[in-house]
């Protein structure tokens, strides 16, 4: 090290954010360590950013504009080709450091050998009104020669390092073909080579954005698909390729345009692949989309049974405080007589109702049931084991969804019988 206060050049990349950038810009100068360079790299923004950075005081500061807009990886390899310092670090346009985070930073690698080139902190990620502390718990691998952990997923932010200047120079800048995961992908060269160091304190507050970069799903696809390529041995090595495939699959399928999404991971990625691995990996991905369809498909099922349920009690609590009830339906069209398809709560509900009026409720109804019902004497007959001598003027259907699977089932009985659901019976006294 070459001096007690050496040098830091901190870099700031930043893109049209003129609501956040002033407040990051002060979270930096108010650091209780001084020695340092702000380098501000603006990418070609289109709003107020360049009058605000201007509008700030302070020698640390230097400004430079991109003429076009490059991406954050061009940006901050922009930094770090000017920057003076012996140390990196890097701070976004719109998070916030806690004042003595380069001071606990620089003071650590004071007291730690030259194999460290990483000091990096824990920070709070603030997302939809909730606040997580990063890295988890579960993560065991923090310190030391982190690589084989690091092929797993990131847990360390630009934002949280400073970095031995030397790194760069032996595992070279960010990845500028990358539009995210840019910090994951050079913490992987730069593991392979030095040690980090973990300052367990929530020193940065990052704040996830919409329209930030990082909330792009298919730019998360093509870099993840870029690095699979660029560490294929490795991943392949810990057999964790499945484990990313996953990942984009999960991607792919939620983000809506799955054949785009799919074709474009097999195109990039996945035929470059020596034939033996291309042919498995592909199988292994599309297994993964057909089990993230019929999960999906599953929950939106549950999703609209529920609603289904929910709307169906809440107009039959509105007939009941309006003084309608079904009884009036079964009397108005002379039905005297009924079977339940159904033991559930909406069937139980309809046997309550109807208990103690003229309309007799013969038996209930089960899909799969061979014992009585133990409640009130009423019996019940399986759905197969109905027959025309088990006469009633209505059999009532209450379960929502299943009700034409159900009715197509006793019509092919030939039975003399009217069959409606619970649902019309409801909507109809309204």
């Amino acid at each position: 090290m070459n001096s007690l206060n050496p040098l830091v050049s901190v870099i700031l990349p930043t893109f049209n954010r003129e609501k956040t950038i002033g407040n990051s810009i002060k979270s930096v100068l108010n650091q209780t360590y001084t020695n340092f360079e702000l380098i501000i790299v603006d990418d070609a923004s289109e709003d107020d950013t360049e009058r605000i950075v201007n509008s700030i005081q302070d020698q640390r500061i230097r400004y430079i504009k991109h003429k076009k807009n490059k991406g954050g990886g061009a940006a901050r390899n922009t930094g770090i080709k000017i920057a003076r310092g012996e140390f990196i670090a890097f701070q976004d346009s719109d998070d916030q450091w806690e004042r003595t985070k380069l001071e606990l930073q620089i003071n650590t690698f004071k007291q730690v050998g030259d194999e460290i080139g990483v000091v990096y902190t824990a920070f709070l990620r603030h997302k939809d009104n909730t606040v997580e502390y990063i890295p988890r718990e579960e993560i065991t691998e923090k310190e030391g020669y982190i690589h084989s952990r690091l092929l797993h997923g990131n847990f360390i932010t630009t934002q949280t390092a400073v970095v031995r200047r030397e790194c760069f120079l032996k595992a070279g800048m960010f990845d500028e073909r990358l539009p995210r995961l840019q910090d994951w992908e050079l913490w992987l060269r730069i593991s392979k080579y030095y040690q980090f160091k973990l300052i367990d304190q929530p020193l940065v507050n990052v704040y996830y954005t919409e329209n930030s970069i990082s909330s792009n799903t298919f730019a998360y696809i093509k870099a993840l698909t870029i690095i699979l390529r660029k560490h294929r041995k490795e991943f392949e090595k810990r057999k964790i390729v499945k484990t990313h495939l996953s990942s984009m699959a999960s991607c792919a399928f939620l983000v809506g345009d799955i054949y785009h999404n799919m074709q474009y991971i097999i195109k990039k990625f996945l035929l470059f692949l020596p034939p033996k691995y291309s042919f498995f990996y592909i199988h292994y991905l599309l297994e993964e989309i057909l089990k993230l369809k019929k999960c999906i498909e599953k929950q939106e099922d549950m999703r609209h049974r529920y609603y289904s349920y929910y709307r169906l009690i809440n107009q039959w609590l509105k007939n009941k405080n309006n003084g309608k009830s079904v009884f009036e339906y079964f009397k108005n069209n002379g039905i005297g007589s009924i079977a339940i398809y159904g033991i559930g709560e909406m069937g139980l509900r309809l046997y309550e109702e109807l208990k103690g009026t003229s309309i007799k409720i013969s038996y209930f109804i089960e899909k799969n049931f061979d014992q009585e019902f133990a409640t009130e004497n009423v019996k019940v007959v399986a759905l197969d084991d109905i027959t025309y001598k088990d006469k009633v003027d209505a059999i009532v259907i209450t379960p929502i969804y299943d009700f034409n699977n159900i009715k197509e089932i006793l019509l092919n009985k030939k039975l003399d019988f009217t069959i409606i659901s619970l649902e019309e019976i409801v909507n109809k006294i309204c």
